[in-house]
Parts: structure tokens; sequence; C-alpha cells
């Protein structure tokens, strides 16, 4: 930009002139008053003092002052407010007074409340002519304005600031309260750079001494450094305002953001005399954009995600829900034979099961990031656990011609302390995924016990398999919510997309944590440790190995209102009870159980929930304030653990889930009915 060099100066011809400023100054009599106060009810009453001898204007804000300096002729006194929002009066008399321009001369008048010695100090340390504690006297104030709007000494200043009034104008125009900003004016004939103190700082330049615009651009990475020159070349060439972002380097290294916002100036003749603008860091700002982009992106993802997991588990869902209902409209045709009846009700059986186990695992998901997933640590055999979840997945391994096999290490421990029942889902989980990923080979669980460097024992549970592994761009993934490896509409795998991710929190929860040690494409093999209490934080007593048998069960002569909404749900239970002997009698809302709870001698109460009309919490409380002392046990689908504590607060005296277990009814009726 060598050609710069060769523009000239040109004076503006529409600056005013000394004599337009005495006329006009003759003819507002006094002269004219700025008031800079951001309180409306203090400058209101400031002018009420001095008009109508002076001209008042009122500025609630020190930078909207600061930019009509350049575009209006100049006050002959400002009244500055010491305390304001953004800018205070000391910081704009010192901005006033470090002006390289005739408005550094206009009087200043600073309004305060402050009358100490420090306080009085500070304001004529900024270059204040003179200070008013507030609340003022008006006559005070009138001859305290009076003294220096009346001098000659004071006219003679207002007339020199219009002088160069047009050389600040530009500069002012950008002048701002914002922390950060630095103010420029860039010579564009001889190169030299005029500018703040916060404008050195933010291209750590010298303090003192003169600038060149070389100084600056030196401090831009090459990489910007072009894009910078051609956007300021565009706008001197085109006499117009240029915006840039670039970037400089600190010397700590760091790398900063910049924006540049200016503006060219020309003579009549459109010849580029300067520019004046404004600097600032930005860094911070492009930070958050980068993070909400981020964000933006990780939330767009989740929703993709969510959106597959969805569209997934109504295939899962689905598909055993058909089965069932396909084979019960077959089991409807009465020339179904026995046998085939068999084949039919096993088909529906294992159907209802898989179902039950994909709802299980949603609802012990959101259980376990709402934090109410309650545990029980019991003291019990980890080979139990292996065995059992070997031979319920033995005949499907069969199936696939597979091995499943169970190894115990020598230092697995006889007997540890957690909770068997998610100890137990774990396991089930993890030899679930292998049997599904696996077409060859076989399946091995093994156990060990293992201490860290703090003395903490540790069971561990590792599930490896001969399968076809996990592809690299999935395995740091496989562990997070709704992730399916293959969420094609033709994958060849079943599965929710959300069994690892339970088992990786339910391992957490239990102290431990679940890794992939090893895939490739021979297998993988998945690690779940969990802590081994102590006896001393052992909370509850170990469960009775002893199960109750239905057949063992006899409710005869025991009177049960069934109180449901749901035909079917009605006609089950009856069928359940009547079977073992019970009189059963049916109420299909709150209401009606109330009237016949208080009119008929039951033993028991089955009482649902969520009903038309009055549900069964209120039910429940109602009987309860009457004084009824009979058993009443809950029935509900909602499957949350406060649902539970919520029943024994009403008045209820045990909780069954739906779907109903035939055997936890009839053993719960039985300790309830003292039978």
């Amino acid at each position: 930009m060598s050609h710069l060099a060769l523009l000239q100066y040109a004076p503006r011809k529409d600056a005013l002139t000394v004599a337009q400023l005495s006329l006009m100054l003759n003819q507002q009599g006094h002269g004219t008053i700025w008031i800079v106060d951001d309180s409306t009810t203090d400058a209101d009453r400031v002018a009420a003092t001095l008009r109508p001898q002076y001209t008042v204007r009122i500025f609630h804000d020190g930078p909207a002052a600061l930019e009509q300096l350049m575009s209006s002729p100049p006050p002959d006194l400002l009244l500055l407010d010491w305390i304001m929002p953004g800018m205070s009066g000391i910081e704009i008399c010192t901005y006033v007074r470090s002006s390289r321009s005739p408005i550094s001369q206009i009087p200043i008048i600073l309004l305060t409340a402050q009358h100490g010695r420090e306080e009085i100090d500070e304001a004529f340390k900024c270059g204040a002519n003179d200070y008013i504690v507030k609340p003022f006297a008006h006559e005070e104030l009138r001859a305290r304005v009076r003294n220096l709007t009346g001098s000659k000494r004071h006219l003679e200043r207002a007339q020199g600031l219009v002088v160069d009034l047009q050389r600040s104008e530009e500069r002012l125009l950008m002048a701002t309260s914002s922390a950060g900003i630095g103010i420029w004016e860039w010579d564009i004939r001889s190169g030299i750079v005029a500018s703040t103190d916060i404008h050195r700082r933010i291209f750590e330049l010298p303090a003192a001494g003169q600038l060149t615009f070389k100084d600056i651009l030196e401090k831009v990475l090459p990489e910007d450094r072009v894009t910078l020159q051609q956007s300021l070349t565009t706008a001197i060439e085109n006499n117009s305002d240029y915006s840039s972002e670039f970037r400089i380097q600190k010397s700590d290294g760091l790398i900063s953001w910049i924006y540049g916002h200016g503006r060219a100036v020309c003579d009549e003749d459109g010849k580029p005399l300067r520019m004046v603008g404004v600097h600032a860091d930005v860094s911070s700002q492009k930070k958050i954009a980068e993070e909400l982009k981020r964000s933006k992106e990780e939330a767009e993802r989740a929703n993709q995600m969510k959106s597959a997991f969805l569209a997934n588990m109504s295939h899962e869902i689905r598909t055993p829900l058909g089965a069932m209902l396909g084979f019960a409209h077959l089991m409807q045709d009465p020339s179904v034979t026995k046998m085939e009846l068999s084949n039919y009700l096993e088909v529906l059986t294992r159907n209802g099961e898989q179902l039950s186990v994909i709802i299980n695992d949603i609802l012990d998901l959101s259980k376990v990031e709402a934090g109410l997933l309650a545990y029980e640590h019991h003291e019990f055999d980890p080979a139990e656990i292996c065995n059992d979840v070997i031979s319920l997945f033995q005949s499907k391994a069969k199936e696939k011609g597979l091995t499943l096999e169970y190894i115990s290490d020598p230092s697995t421990p006889a007997k540890v302390i957690t909770d068997p029942t998610r100890l137990r889902q774990i396991t089930m989980n993890l030899v679930s995924n292998s049997l599904k990923f696996t077409r060859t080979g076989g399946i091995k669980i093994r156990t060990s016990g293992v201490s860290d460097k703090d003395g903490k024992n540790y069971l561990t549970v590792e599930v490896e398999d001969t399968g076809i592994g996990i592809p690299t761009e999935h395995a740091e993934r496989i562990f997070d919510m709704f992730f399916q490896g293959d969420d094609s509409m033709t994958r060849r795998f079943g599965g929710t997309g959300i069994g690892l991710a339970l088992s990786q929190q339910l391992t957490r929860e239990l102290g431990g944590d679940l890794k992939l040690i090893r895939t490739n494409s021979e297998g993988s093999l998945f690690q779940a440790s969990v802590r081994n209490q102590s006896t001393r934080s052992l909370r509850t007593e170990a469960r009775p190995k002893t199960k109750t048998s239905s057949a063992a069960v006899s409710l005869t002569d025991v009177r049960v209102l069934v109180v449901d909404d749901s035909p079917d749900n009605q006609n089950l239970l009856f069928a359940y009870l009547t079977k073992y002997g019970a009189q059963v009698e049916i109420a299909g809302n709150g209401i009606e159980a109330y009237q016949k709870a208080l009119s008929n001698p039951y033993d028991i109460i089955l009482m649902d929930l969520q009903m038309p009309i009055m549900d069964g919490y209120t039910a429940t409380r109602k009987l309860r304030k009457e004084g009824y002392k009979k058993p009443i046990i809950a029935l509900t689908a909602h499957a949350m653990s406060e649902v539970s504590a919520q029943c024994l607060e009403v008045g209820c005296n045990g909780y069954l889930p739906k779907p109903i277990n035939p055997n936890e009814l009839l053993k719960t009726i039985s300790a309830h009915s003292n039978i």
C-alpha cells in the first residue's frame, strides 16, 4: 500500500468558523451546558436550576455524550455525575483531558456525593475544574457555573474547539464505555497511528512513543495479514467502512482473535486522508460461539441417536408383541390341537418375558439416571449367579451350536457382599450380547477377586466370546446412551442399544466399572467389576433361600376385593384368585371400592392406583381416614421407587407391580391375610 503515502491532506469546508461559533454563542445567551447523569431526577433538577439562563442538554450515559462531541458544537461546560454505570464521570473527564484535540480544554464540574479529602484530590487529578457536593444549593450551582462560563478565557477555548473538530469527530464516534475496546486513528499520509492505552495493550505495543501502521500489521498472523490489508484497501478506495476479524499472537504464545471496524475519511475530491476505528479482543466471544456450535452439533447428534433408538425400540417391542397377538389369535381356533396349544402358550410366555426385559431395561435406565434405583446388598456365592445365567441361556446357546461355560478363578471369593439382582442383570446383559454376535465357538464367564492399592476388594466378572468383534470406529462409543453399532434397516442383530449403557451405570453404582478389554475379528472381552462390601456395610439380612410355591398356597374362604378399571385385569385376577379358593368381588373405580369396603367384611383389598373418577391413592386415604383397618395392597404399572413410597404413605400395606406375578400375588395375600 505504498501508494497511500502520495495522498495529501485537505481540510473540510464544512468546519465551523470562529465567527459562526461566536454568533451561535451570542444567540444562546450565557452558553450551552451538557449534563451527563444516569439519574433522570438529578439531571432534571440541575437543568431546572440553570434554565433559562443557559441552554441545557441532558445525556444519561458517557458514551452518548462523547459521540455527540464530533457532530455538534462543543458545550461551554460539562456537568458530570461522579458515579454512573458503564463509564463514570471520572473516566469521562480523564478521556476528555487526554484528548489531542481542543475538546480537552472544555471546563468540567463534577457532581458528587463524595466529599472526603481523597475524593476531592482525585477529582482535580483527573482534570476537573471544580466540584459540587450533593445535595447542592441552587445559588451555589448557578454561581460556580457562571464563574466558569462567563470568563473570556473559556470563550477563547470554546472557539478553539471547533478548529480541529473534524480531526476528532470520527474517533469520538466509536467511543464506548465497554472495557477492552481500543480506539485508533491512522494518518494515511504519514503512516502514524494515534491510539488509546487500551488499544496499545490489546496489541502489546509500547505504552509511550510513536506508532506506525506497520507496527500494528506486524502483530497480525501472516495467514491473516493479506486479508486484513485487502479489507483496508477496499474501504479506502471505496470511501467506506471496513470490518474484519483476524488473529494476533501474544507474547505468551497464545492466539487472540481481534475484531476491527473503521471508517475511511476523504477530502472533497475523494482522496483518503485517514481512517478511524476500534479494535476489540473477541477471543472469549469466539470461544463461546465455538462451544455453542459444538453443543448444537452434539444436541443434533443426540436427537438423531434418540430417533434411531425410538425406531429400533418400536421394532423390538412390536416384534414380541406381534408374535403374542398372532399366536393368541391362533389359540382361538377351536380346531387347534393340545400339542399346538402348548406350543402357542410357550411362544406367548417367551415373547412376554422378552417384552418384559425390554421394558425393565428402559425403566431401570431411567431410574439410574434419576438416582432413584434402589440397591440391596446381600451376602451370596458369585458362582450361583453365574450358574443361574448359564442355565438361563444354555438352550439358546445349544440352538446356535455354541458352548457356554463358567470358569471360577482360585482368587474368586466364596462369598461377596453386593446387590445380587444387579450383578445378575449385568452378567445377563453381557452374555446376551455375546450370544447375539457369536456364530461359532462359544462364550466363557470368568470370575476372580482383586484388591486395589487402598485395600478395597472387588469381584470381577469377565465375559469372553468368539464373535465378530466390534469395529474400531464404534469401540469407544458402545457405552453411549442409545448407541447402535448398526442402525440400518437391514441389521442382523436385535437389541435396544441400552444394555451396555445400563450395565456400565449399574457397575459404577456398585463401586466398580464395566470396560471393553479387547475386541477384534476373533471376539471380544468385557470385564465388569463390583465392590465387595465389608460386613460392616451390610445393610440388610441375607435373603431367605426358600421359595414359596403357588401349589402350596390355599386361599379358601379368603374374601378379596379387586379394584381395577380394566375388565381384562379384573378377569385375570379373578381367575388367579378363585383358582386357589378365594371369594372375589370386583370394583371398577375408587368410589365403588370405598363404598363396598365399608359395607362388606373383606379380608384384603387389591387396589389399582390409576383409575378414573377416583384413583387408588384417594380411595385408600379416605378408607384409612374412616378407620378402615384391613390390609390394602397397591397394584400399579408404574415402576419407579417413589410410587412404592407414596403407596405406603397413603396407607397401603404392600405393593405389587404389574404385570402381576402369580406367585408373588399369592404370597402377598397369604402374608397379609393371616392364613
